[in-house]
């Protein structure tokens, strides 16, 4: 639960920032923060809308379950992150699945 609020705060305090400054949709993401993104079907979906507000890279670093990923994705596109409903269950799917919670 300690991990889940930390990685919920740490995206709520880099999202609104860039937001708030309306950036640009990022170029594609290429090279190391790339290929911590396992292949499979959400892959470039998520890298192209999470990519917009912050590095990808801060979601890679998170292993939540699958209802800690629905959260953080409901409170990104609560924030302005682009995306249909269907490419946010998308990104959750994915995330979920490349990222999952450790066995406990």
């Amino acid at each position: 639960m300690i991990r889940f609020a930390a990685a919920a705060l740490a995206l709520m305090m880099l999202a609104p920032a860039a937001l708030a400054q309306n950036a640009p949709p990022a170029a594609p993401v290429a090279g190391d923060a790339a290929k911590l993104f396992p292949a499979g079907p959400g892959h470039d979906t998520t890298l192209r809308i999470c990519s917009t507000c912050h590095s990808p890279g801060i979601a890679a670093q998170q292993r939540l379950s699958p209802d800690g990923w629905k959260s953080i994705v409901e409170q990104m596109a609560g924030f302005g992150a682009p995306g249909t409903d269907a490419e946010l269950a998308e990104i959750t799917a994915y995330l979920a699945k490349s990222f999952p919670e450790p066995a406990k």
